[in-house]
């Protein structure tokens, strides 16, 4: 299944988020589009079979104004479905590469089904424990739990409105 990512200054990424084997495809609807280099990731894991869950957050530095692309995965290898590993790489605009965000995100499951969200320089994930979101630092690049501001048993996204972060449940109640 082919995904785009959320609008950056008119751009956007193209990628699967099941197929590690497909390029990510970065696109200026109005002039041009260009193919990023695989990820370590991709390059890595390009002939095995294992299940690959991932979702791009495509943001620009605040700080520096340069664009971002993180790439969070989890990967479970299917023999042993309990072992499953995190890992994250971003790709910087402006340096042309690729490079593996260290530490790695703590071990917290990732909604993949749901994109992140970006608000005041950080990335938002929904963590399958509710009271939880994984939020990763742009500029330092480096992840931290943090409390969701709703913990409620309905919970379906985080979307960013007007520069904050902001959890909508179901029934349509947000914080």
């Amino acid at each position: 299944m082919m995904l785009f990512s959320k609008s950056v200054d008119g751009l956007f990424c193209l990628y699967s988020c099941v197929d590690i084997k497909k390029p990510i495809i970065v696109i200026n609807p109005d002039t041009w589009y260009k193919k990023l280099p695989f990820a370590r990731i991709q390059q890595k894991h390009f002939l095995d079979n294992n299940k690959v869950e991932s979702r791009l957050g495509f943001v620009k530095d605040k700080v520096t104004g340069t664009y971002k692309l993180v790439w969070l995965r989890t990967k479970t290898k299917k023999k042993i479905k309990e072992e499953t590993s995190w890992t994250c790489e971003v790709f910087d605009f402006g340096a042309k590469n690729w490079r593996r965000v260290i530490p790695p995100p703590p071990n917290h499951g990732i909604k993949h089904e749901h994109a992140p969200t970006f608000a005041n320089g950080w990335l938002y994930w929904l963590s399958q424990e509710k009271t939880n979101l994984v939020a990763f630092d742009l500029h330092m690049e480096m992840f931290q739990i943090v409390p969701n501001p709703v913990v409620e048993r309905h919970m379906e996204m985080v979307c960013n409105m007007f520069g904050r972060s902001l959890t909508t449940t179901q029934e349509g109640h947000y914080r």
